[in-house]
């Protein structure tokens, strides 16, 4: 007579734990294997290899100190995610641990499996957040498909992540721009930027005209056919992101563009320092850029501007950024993120990255 599977809770505070808790039951007993189930609150947790439970789930945490980067996750599974349920891991590098990431239909990163724990990288139950049970039946939909059928786990990744980047580029441009995207956004951008200088005042002016042609447009609809922007004209916009990227190739995800822009130097005072090589993450559904250096923090450092959740000191800049990507200005972000990233400032460095803490170019 088979056993009746067994699951502990170790934290009973766990948010929305009404919600997930039955979907962690039906699992155990689909699988008829015992859990352990645990939410480190973004804390380190080594694999689980006790005798005493079948397999582990750490929601918001993962194995090793040393190759994740802090992030903001959109959406999963095309759930929108809010508030800091969006906090969660990527698996910068080769993790030190032999695993399997999970990723959804948008290539977005959401678990990591290994050995017998499964580690959810994001917030999933945070009590402010949107639609835990239903992105947790699909993530473990996911896992059974890789304990039962590993060929057939592999098959499905691989599908999901080889669709061809172009496609899904126009996909997210044409989503944004027919949504009108980020007006509410912009407007708190705008409040700010008659305090900045005359070109991002003179930026507003041009947005505001472009919008108003766009609302004319929109009452006729020959006109529309005649404006509108075809598959085509957002393509040569990615073609030009491929151009700026140092590899060639973006990333496009549910909410989010990477451009992976090489090698960083920054020369100050007749010393060149090897800063790293940089991705800029552009976000489209918080209309925020984020910098990531590939190759090393400094004292929780991307840079001496940049902390390393890959948020960036740009001042007053921020709102003419704000701007930019209101209008999917996509390839002038990426080229002043670049000039931002070669720059340095003795006075707005963060505390224990000021550029004679990174290394001397050889």
């Amino acid at each position: 007579m088979p056993r009746t599977p067994a699951i502990r809770i170790e934290e009973r505070k766990i948010d929305e734990l009404e919600l997930i808790e039955p979907i962690l039951n039906d699992f155990a007993r689909k699988i008829n294997k015992s859990l352990v189930v645990s939410c480190p609150h973004g804390h380190i947790k080594v694999p689980y290899d006790g005798r005493e439970y079948d397999l582990c789930v750490y929601f918001w945490s993962r194995p090793f100190e040393g190759e994740y980067s802090e992030s903001h996750l959109s959406r999963a599974y095309g759930f929108l995610l809010r508030d800091s349920q969006r906090d969660c891991f990527c698996v910068d590098k080769d993790f030190p641990y032999p695993g399997t990431i999970i990723s959804d239909q948008t290539g977005n990163e959401v678990a990591l499996i290994v050995g017998k724990t499964l580690y959810i990288l994001f917030d999933l139950p945070h009590h402010r957040g949107t639609s835990p049970d239903k992105i947790l039946e699909l993530i473990l939909a996911d896992y059974y498909l890789y304990l039962t059928d590993k060929e057939g786990f592999e098959k499905e990744i691989q599908s999901r992540l080889s669709r061809l980047p172009h496609e899904r580029f126009v996909e997210l441009y044409r989503r944004f721009l027919e949504e009108g995207i980020h007006e509410d956004k912009i407007e708190d951008f705008e409040d700010r930027i008659s305090q900045l200088r005359t070109e991002l005042s003179l930026a507003v002016r041009d947005r505001r005209i472009s919008l108003e042609k766009k609302s004319k447009t929109l009452v006729n609809d020959e006109a529309v056919n005649d404006e509108a922007v075809n598959d085509e004209k957002i393509e040569r916009i990615f073609e030009r992101l491929c151009k700026l990227s140092a590899t060639g190739k973006i990333t496009v995800s549910e909410d989010m563009v990477v451009v992976p822009v090489g090698q960083i130097d920054i020369e100050f005072e007749g010393v060149v320092y090897d800063i790293g090589e940089f991705e800029v993450k552009i976000d489209l559904d918080d209309c925020s850029v984020l910098c990531v250096n590939k190759t090393r923090r400094v004292n929780r450092c991307y840079h001496p501007h940049v902390e390393d959740d890959g948020n960036c000191c740009l001042g007053d800049a921020s709102y003419g950024i704000g701007v930019l990507l209101g209008d999917l200005e996509l390839e002038t972000v990426v080229l002043m993120m670049i000039e931002f990233l070669k720059s340095y400032s003795r006075w707005g460095a963060y505390h224990d990255a000021e550029i004679e803490e990174w290394p001397i170019k050889e």
